[in-house]
């Protein structure tokens, strides 16, 4: 390269014509890579989610068999009753969280294109 000269990038497109076969390739595989790693960060994020979901799932699981040995109390009916409430909540918002995921995955901008 001449002195002051900016470096050419090896994927850069000769002057007026397409790259040479292998620089097409290497485009082309860069390009595919590069979506693969889009999916997979989604999907590490999912799984990243479920796992706190199912944690979660776990305690209000625990909570709510312990309240089952008292719900003879009405104090602690009304209790469970507010925790079974909760309960629910989480599901539903699971529900909607899962469907919203489902939906942006199976959109047409959220596939890759050719």
């Amino acid at each position: 390269a001449l002195a002051g000269a900016p470096p050419r990038q090896f994927w850069a497109n000769p002057p007026g014509g397409e790259p040479p076969p292998a620089e097409r390739v290497f485009e082309l595989a860069l390009r595919q890579l590069e979506r693969v790693d889009a999916v997979l960060e989604r999907l590490a994020l999912l799984w990243g989610n479920t796992e706190v979901i199912f944690d979660t799932l776990l305690q209000k699981s625990e909570h709510i068999e312990k309240f089952l040995e008292f719900v003879q109390e009405p104090q602690l009916l009304d209790r469970f009753n507010q925790r079974l409430a909760e309960y629910k909540k989480f599901w539903v918002d699971v529900h909607a969280v899962s469907r919203a995921t489902l939906q942006k995955q199976s959109s047409p901008r959220a596939r890759p294109g050719p």
